[in-house]
């Protein structure tokens, strides 16, 4: 198991917010900032593209849209009983399964790369299928990232500049980095925010991630909370003060 933890050599600001109320975590780098919900709904016009069966394991994890608005989807598989699958959804609503994965098996995040290139977390107990998998145009699946027994992968993005693969891990409290070109994981963000809230009756903890901004964005789903780590403030905001720019929701 990796235990390093490249957060003790690089300073990051980690921020939480939460929905309801400020979020006062306990992290050597945070403050606490609140969300702002505005009058008129974010998204208007909803429309379903495509219908998802429990039933038949559709049991939709992660989503990425690729330029020409289709849509890769895990479909997690395990909770339902059925095999996971990677699926691409068409903008008239038909599918396409890109991978079908082992029976007891989930298949969660998944994000794209400049190339085309599809990259997705296999959670299992089996050691030689647990990791992140790569799905080149046109090619065959195959892993290039192992990770460490004993967590859930779960939210999976890759940086701007397509080098860096990022990893949320809902059991360990961690956020893993991967190199699209395939080698170890490194833990990348190690964070008692990250952490799993022992009352939570799901006990899951950090699970979606995405960049925005240049920053990291990662929620907590048993704490509530969302969670922003940036690189690039090196400066200590205590619980209480007031929060920097880079602790507030982006606008």
């Amino acid at each position: 198991m990796i235990t390093k933890d490249i957060s003790m050599k690089k300073p990051f600001k980690l921020a939480a917010i939460s929905a309801a109320t400020a979020v006062i975590v306990s992290a050597p780098y945070a403050s606490a900032a609140t969300g702002h919900t505005g009058a008129q709904p974010a998204v208007t016009h909803v429309k379903t593209v495509a219908a998802f069966d429990f039933a038949t394991g559709d049991v939709p994890g992660n989503i990425t849209v690729a330029p020409d608005n289709s849509l890769t989807v895990s479909m997690v598989g395990t909770p339902a009983g059925e095999r996971p699958a990677l699926v691409r959804i068409a903008p008239s609503g038909h599918r396409t399964v890109l991978v079908t994965g082992q029976k007891g098996d989930g298949i969660t995040g998944n994000t794209r790369g400049h190339d085309g290139t599809v990259y997705y977390n296999v959670w299992s107990s089996d050691a030689s299928r647990n990791g992140v998998w790569k799905l080149p145009p046109g090619g065959t699946p195959h892993r290039i990232a192992a990770l460490p027994a004993g967590g859930v992968s779960n939210g999976l993005a890759i940086d701007p500049a397509g080098r860096t693969l990022y990893v949320a891990d809902s059991q360990m409290g961690t956020v893993w980095a991967v190199p699209v070109s395939g080698g170890p994981a490194t833990a990348w963000l190690v964070d008692p925010a990250l952490a799993i809230k022992g009352s939570a009756p799901v006990p899951y903890g950090a699970n979606g991630l995405r960049f925005h901004n240049g920053a990291v964005w990662v929620s907590n789903l048993s704490k509530g909370t969302l969670l922003r780590a940036d690189p690039r403030h090196r400066h200590r905001s205590r619980a209480g003060s007031t929060p920097s720019p880079a602790a507030s929701p982006d606008r």
